[in-house]
């Protein structure tokens, strides 16, 4: 049985629709494909910065080098960029929930 689907209306500003444009025809996706994409991986983003947010302090009281939270500050700045994996992102969040802190 398919999965109940839900309209969404947003507006963009010109510059935003040249680019959906462009993105679209570069990509050869629909509208609704790349706007889903893009939630998906926004939604990646700010579940793992809460993680990151939960993790680094507990971190660094445990001793953990700061290079070690810088690098995670790292990951966090690589999965903002429009090429992130939300895949990516996903599992990142799941093996930084599954660690014994």
């Amino acid at each position: 049985m398919p999965s109940k689907t839900v309209s969404l209306t947003i507006r963009l500003d010109r510059r935003l629709q040249t680019a959906l444009e462009r993105w679209q025809k570069e990509t050869g996706k629909s509208r609704s494909e790349l706007a889903r994409e893009a939630l998906r991986r926004q939604w990646a983003i700010a579940q793992f910065e809460d993680v990151r947010q939960r993790i680094v302090p507990v971190a660094r009281l445990r001793g953990f080098r700061r290079e070690v939270t810088d690098d995670m500050n790292a990951v966090v700045e690589q999965l903002r960029s429009p090429a992130a994996n939300p895949l990516v992102a996903r599992a990142g969040r799941r093996v930084l929930e599954n660690v014994d802190w």
